[in-house]
């Protein structure tokens, strides 16, 4: 588990707590919308969560044309021209019901059913 990971799935406990915090959490392929977020990121020294649904990242490329590991490496190379840590990164996506798979006639490969790491 990275650092990011870690302080990510502390949040909740350090919440009940009383503590406040959170982190930036973005669902979006668009690269304006990436580099922002990375941007601000950057500037505040905080963790950064991007997640993909499967319309837009997928086995089949969706909609923006990049499977799982293409968007990763997309996300990667916006962090490296943005000056973002890639230890402060959060990459996640699928938030498709394992039913959905099964109802197109076919397992896609990598539907888990929701907030599964990509990559």
């Amino acid at each position: 588990m990275t650092g990011a990971t870690a302080r990510f799935a502390g949040i909740a406990a350090r919440r009940a707590a009383g503590a406040k915090g959170g982190i930036a959490s973005i669902c979006s392929a668009h690269p304006l919308v990436i580099e922002a977020t990375l941007r601000h990121g950057a500037r505040n020294g905080a963790d950064v969560l991007i997640e993909a649904t499967c319309n837009q990242v997928n086995h089949e490329g969706g909609y923006t044309g990049m499977t799982p590991a293409a968007f990763r490496a997309f996300v990667e190379t916006q962090a490296g021209r943005t000056g973002f840590p890639f230890d402060r990164l959060i990459l996640g996506g699928d938030h498709r019901r394992r039913d959905d798979c099964r109802a197109r006639g076919r397992a896609c490969g990598g539907c888990r059913g929701g907030g599964r790491p990509l990559g």
